[in-house]
């Protein structure tokens, strides 16, 4: 009797013991799921994050090139602006004939200090006569008339040397000194300061004056 007492109480302890066992082996299984699930989440939660953030740069990157491309045709098109109102306005600088008498002169008295010499002047047909005056008493001469904008083409003696001092030339340098200035503005590869962008409307502004004026 005491025997089957000691079978049965060491059964019942090797049960209880098996018990214990098990339920340590399913607590651990299950924290190491959870530490599984958790690091799962936060794996799947990076991911999004990152996948979220490379949408957003994305997205700003192409915000950003739209708008530089929309401010590109915007300048263009203020350039192209300003350059047509120029050239409307050099068009009819001949109908005031005090201003245009002007700028023949600094014209004369800029290509006789580059070009010394006896020179000769090509211009256009409406230009003959008040050119004529302006040379009269010098050894300049008229060449055959030329239609044009306005002002003339000189060249020297021996034919070789040329200036050209005609409007529309004038307006071409002062495109291309123009776009040499907003170059960098223009296609992104510096932001102007506040100071080059003031200097820079104030130059656009003397050089509109200049072809106006001169």
């Amino acid at each position: 009797m005491d025997l089957l007492k000691k079978i049965e109480e060491e059964g019942r302890q090797q049960g209880e013991q098996i018990l214990a066992e098990a339920e340590a082996q399913i607590k651990t299984l299950g924290e190491q799921a959870e530490r599984e699930l958790q690091a799962w989440q936060m794996a799947y939660r990076t991911e999004q994050e990152a996948q979220i953030e490379q949408e957003r740069r994305l997205r700003l990157t192409r915000a950003q090139a739209q708008a530089q491309e929309a401010l590109i045709r915007a300048k263009g098109r203020a350039a192209a602006a300003l350059f047509e109102r120029l050239a409307q306005e050099a068009a009819g600088l001949r109908e005031d004939q005090a201003a245009y008498r002007t700028f023949l002169q600094r014209s004369l008295q800029e290509t006789e200090r580059a070009l010394p010499g006896p020179l000769q002047l090509r211009a256009d047909p409406r230009d003959q006569e008040l050119l004529g005056k302006l040379l009269k008493g010098s050894p300049h001469r008229l060449g055959e008339p030329q239609e044009m904008l306005g002002g003339f083409i000189a060249t020297n003696e021996r034919g070789d040397t040329v200036i050209d001092n005609r409007l529309q030339a004038r307006i071409e340098n002062l495109r291309a000194r123009f776009r040499s200035r907003l170059g960098p503005a223009l296609f992104g590869e510096a932001e102007p300061t506040q100071v080059q962008v003031a200097t820079t409307r104030q130059g656009t502004k003397r050089e509109a004056e200049e072809v106006s004026s001169s």
